[in-house]
C-alpha cells in the first residue's frame, strides 16, 4: 500500500473526515476562490461593456449612414426641375419628407409627418412663452411694493401680468 502525504487527499478531492485542514490552508483556498470569482465577474462585466459599446457604435454608424443617405436624396431631389418632380409625384415643399422615406403621394402620411413637426413646434413655442412669463414674473417680483406702486401695480397683479406676457 502506498503512503501519501497528509494533504494528498485534499488536493485530489477525496478528503476523509478524520483529516483536519489547517486554518492557513483554508484561508488560502478561500482567497484563491475569491480571486477566481473576482476574475470571472470582471470578465463578465467587460464582456457586457464590450457588447454595449459595440451596439452603440453600430447604432451610431447606422444613424450616420441614414443621415448621409437622406442628405444625398434631398440634394438630388432639390437639383431636379419642377417638371421632373411633378412627373415623379413629389411637390418641392415635400422633398424633406420624401428624403425621410415618407410616401408623399399619401395625404395621410404627409399629414402625420406634418403633425409631428407641428407638435414639436408647438412644444417649443409653449416652452419659449413659459420662459418669457417666468422672466417677467421674476423681474416684477424683484421690485419692492413701493416700486410696484410707483408704476401703478400691486403685488397681487404680478401673476396676471406675467401670464399675459
Amino acid at each position: 500500500m502506498t503512503e501519501h502525504h497528509p494533504f494528498h487527499s485534499l488536493v485530489h478531492g477525496s478528503a476523509s473526515p478524520e483529516v483536519e485542514v489547517p486554518f492557513d490552508l483554508q484561508v488560502r483556498r478561500h482567497a484563491a476562490r475569491a480571486r477566481q470569482m473576482q476574475a470571472e465577474a470582471m470578465a463578465a462585466s467587460l464582456a457586457d461593456a464590450w457588447r454595449g459599446l459595440s451596439h452603440g457604435i453600430r447604432a451610431s454608424a447606422n444613424w450616420l449612414l441614414e443621415q448621409h443617405r437622406r442628405a444625398a436624396t434631398r440634394r438630388a431631389l432639390m437639383a431636379c426641375s419642377d417638371r421632373t418632380l411633378a412627373d415623379i409625384g413629389i411637390p418641392r415643399e415635400h422633398i424633406h419628407l420624401a428624403a425621410r422615406g415618407v410616401d408623399v403621394r399619401d395625404p395621410v402620411a404627409v399629414s402625420e409627418a406634418g403633425l409631428w413637426q407641428r407638435l414639436v413646434a408647438s412644444i417649443r413655442r409653449t416652452h419659449e412663452r413659459r420662459r418669457e412669463q417666468l422672466r417677467v414674473y421674476r423681474e416684477l417680483g424683484a421690485y419692492s411694493d413701493r416700486d410696484l406702486e410707483e408704476i401703478g401695480l400691486r403685488r397681487s397683479d404680478v401673476p396676471a401680468i406675467a401670464r399675459s406676457a
